[in-house]
């Protein structure tokens, strides 16, 4: 049953059984040195997360969590026992399934052993973080998991701690469920009760905890810990495989409900690479992992070669075919004048809570981090001076002033409702990138930089998924000069021949020249446009006009009727034009139209899945129901087995 068995009469028999490690170490020193390896609070919870994130990886993840009271009172309830219930407590626990099944309690809980390191293959899924987060949170927390049908529990409490060394005790329950069906009296809770109530008459320790876990009544506290350690089973749980719980009683630092309210707003702040596959629940809320990708403007992704053992001047620049590239995601924050840059995840090294960088040990960690920085910089200038050249003029100010144009817009991106990238971490969504890059590296190994061979090769390719862009200011008039482009486009067929009937018109409208020259000006304009052939408006039915018909008809003087005829048709080119541009708007409109009914059936669509996850939250309920109505029948089963047993031996 205990993976660490201990009798414990005396205070000395803890240490000296022999399947009990102590380590020499003063055990209570140890523990204070856990409170503080956190900056803060909410540092150490998000420590423990990243483990459910590092166990929960690469398939449909779920985490759960909630404030530690038992979910509901129903009366029906075949466990609930309302004398042992608490109505409050000020501890939450934190639920969620594993891929794989979890490693043995006495592993998670050995002091000095980590599988966390520089790979990102050797995440740990509960190393030295979960010793000193629970420990920062709180005096007493309870970790628990379930392969299949085996359950175990590990205890972290600062009571336990002596100065002979540390004690983190660690059992392991195997439940017979093949029996429980046959036999109606053997269930879960029964299971679990008698071996936690063994544990408690064996140590009498342990048995202090269970007291101080239900604020002062032994009873209340195993009663407590059974309903925590079913929950790994109960429900939609209950179709997992292997799962995995935390228990923090009693939070040192504020209130519980205070405590998860601050979790659910700045988890989407401390996390970019939540998968959209992983849900997150605080409470009754679905945190969405959007935070960073609605405030970044033009987020753009750069994939580079950083070396760790050589100089980036002994390096080569291109990434050869056996290579990994390291990516450095960049994009400009609305709400200030910097730039934000986001290494990928899981590639540096860090330490055991991380907080910092670990390169110390990297053998050549200092060459690491200085190629690091030095390609932090190179597309870092690269982003800021593509956008200032090609969009500002080379104006910082103007390009300061972009940015901030687009806070308004992504404020309203942030509360935006079915946004199908609501749920989408960075890595996920399909960001800018530059094409046409070729670096080089200019200067010596220490203080050289990386510079790009040819800035006029260099292209932009907006990403699919990128929503915040920066645009470019408009002049003065620029709106009027987007109607003369239209204008001219619609008039580019009849460019020549327009612009000599104007020619001829508007000196005669003014009368500043005499007919001759103005006819003698007119032909000169004739002849040139001859050598391109006839491009003069006309209608349908008219005759095409050779160009010696052309040359010549225009060859002596033209009287003041023909003037006048040309005025006439000048008018209707115009009114053609203004014709072709009204269309050309209600186009336009149409067009904008269509953009907006796209909007809405896309709004609909999304809205179909929110509805769809909230039909399976409906679900996830009623499977809860149908657990406790099970319960409630095989309660009344063994109540009525239970009286038939009872007249019987009346009976004899």
């Amino acid at each position: 049953m205990e993976t660490n068995q201990v009798v414990v009469k005396e205070e000395n028999e803890l240490f000296n059984s022999p399947s009990q490690k102590i380590s020499s170490i003063d055990g209570i020193g140890l523990w204070n040195s856990f409170t503080r390896s956190f900056q803060s609070p909410l540092m150490a919870c998000f420590d423990l997360i990243d483990n459910v994130f590092d166990a929960s990886s690469q398939f449909h993840g779920y985490l759960e969590i909630d404030v530690d009271v038992e979910e509901e009172k129903d009366e029906e309830d075949e466990n609930r026992i309302p004398e042992l219930e608490l109505d409050s407590t000020n501890g939450f626990y934190m639920l969620n399934n594993c891929h794989h099944a979890v490693k043995p309690m006495k592993e998670v809980l050995t002091v000095f052993n980590s599988e966390k390191g520089s790979a990102r293959s050797q995440i740990g899924e509960n190393g030295v973080g979960v010793k000193q987060g629970c420990a920062t949170l709180s005096d007493i927390s309870f970790v628990m998991s379930r392969n299949e049908q085996v359950y175990s529990l590990g205890i972290l409490a600062k009571e336990l701690q002596k100065k002979q060394g540390i004690y983190l005790p660690s059992f392991e329950f195997a439940f017979d469920k093949e029996f429980a069906d046959v036999d109606d009296s053997y269930t879960l809770y029964s299971f679990l009760k008698a071996e936690l109530t063994s544990i408690a008459n064996l140590n009498k320790d342990i048995a202090k905890v269970y007291t101080e876990y239900g604020y002062g009544d032994e009873k209340k506290g195993i009663h407590r810990l059974i309903t925590n350690m079913m929950r790994l089973s109960d429900g939609i749980w209950a179709d997992e495989k292997y799962a995995f719980c935390l228990c923090i009683h009693d939070l040192k630092h504020g209130d519980n409900t205070d405590f998860l309210l601050n979790i659910s707003s700045e988890l989407s702040r401390h996390y970019l690479h939540v998968p959209k596959s992983f849900q997150v629940w605080v409470g009754s809320i679905r945190v969405k992992f959007n935070h960073w990708p609605n405030r970044l403007v033009n987020l753009t992704r750069f994939m580079v070669r950083i070396p760790k053992d050589e100089h980036a001047n002994d390096a080569p620049t291109m990434m050869r075919a056996n290579q990994q590239a390291f990516t450095i995601t960049v994009a400009s924050l609305v709400d200030s004048s910097s730039l934000t840059v986001m290494p990928e995840a899981g590639a540096l090294p860090l330490n055991p809570t991380k907080q910092d960088f670990a390169f110390g040990e990297h053998q050549n960690g200092s060459v690491w981090e200085q190629n690091l920085h030095k390609w932090v910089s190179a597309v870092t200038k690269v982003y800021y001076n593509y956008y200032l050249e090609n969009l500002c003029d080379g104006q910082k100010r103007t390009l300061t002033d972009l940015v901030k144009n687009r806070n308004g817009q992504a404020k309203k991106k942030d509360v935006q409702q079915g946004n199908q990238n609501m749920y989408k971490s960075i890595d996920e969504l399909e960001v800018s990138t530059f094409e046409g890059i070729k670096w080089k590296y200019m200067g010596d190994s220490h203080s050289g930089s990386f510079h790009l061979t040819k800035k006029q090769s260099l292209k932009e390719s907006l990403g699919e998924d990128i929503d915040l862009l920066f645009k470019k200011p408009k002049s003065k008039g620029a709106a009027s000069s987007s109607k003369k482009q239209v204008n001219n486009k619609k008039k580019s067929k009849a460019k020549t021949s327009t612009a000599r009937v104007t020619h001829a018109v508007s000196h005669d409208m003014v009368g500043s020249e005499s007919d001759e020259d103005m006819m003698a000006s007119s032909n000169r304009s004739f002849q040139r446009s001859a050598k391109a052939g006839s491009k003069r408006y006309r209608e349908d039915t008219e005759e095409d006009i050779t160009e010696e018909e052309d040359i010549s008809k225009f060859s002596s003087p033209v009287p003041r009727k023909k003037t006048s005829n040309l005025e006439l048709e000048n008018a209707q080119l115009k009114q053609e034009l203004e014709n072709s541009q009204r269309k050309f708007e209600q186009l336009e409109r149409r067009f904008t139209e269509a953009k907006l009914f796209i909007k809405s059936l896309e709004k609909e669509r999304d809205d179909a899945q929110l509805d769809i996850e909230t039909l399976e939250g409906s679900e996830r309920e009623l499977k809860d129901t149908l657990s406790r109505r099970e319960r409630e029948i095989n309660r009344l089963k063994r109540d009525l087995a239970h009286e038939k047993a009872t007249e019987t031996s009346m009976d004899f």
